[in-house]
């Protein structure tokens, strides 16, 4: 392996021993962001419980579920706002 790929490697486990935990925003103004936030809560519950009894190292399942977390705070902002782009924010919500 070349020092790029150990490069590549060191900074992945850094990032995943750094990021301890994430945040969901959950707007809830109107009434349609209540369904929007039941549909996005019930498929991530559902992903997390897959996802712990899923027979990989404890380090790949804790990934998996940041990723996962972070991909449905994007779609909770996504949806609250008319589909706003990845690097838009939903009232400045980072």
């Amino acid at each position: 392996m070349g020092t790029k790929g150990k490069l590549n490697r060191d900074t992945f486990y850094e990032k995943f021993h750094q990021e301890g935990c994430k945040r969901l925003t959950i707007p809830l103004e109107k009434i349609e962001h209540l369904q929007n936030t039941i549909d996005i809560l019930e498929f991530i519950t559902a992903e997390l419980l897959r996802i712990s009894k899923q027979r990989v190292p404890q380090y790949s399942r804790l990934l998996h579920a940041r990723m996962l977390i972070g991909d449905a705070n994007q779609d909770l902002k996504r949806s609250a706002n008319g589909n706003i782009t990845q690097t838009q924010h939903y009232k400045g919500a980072v």
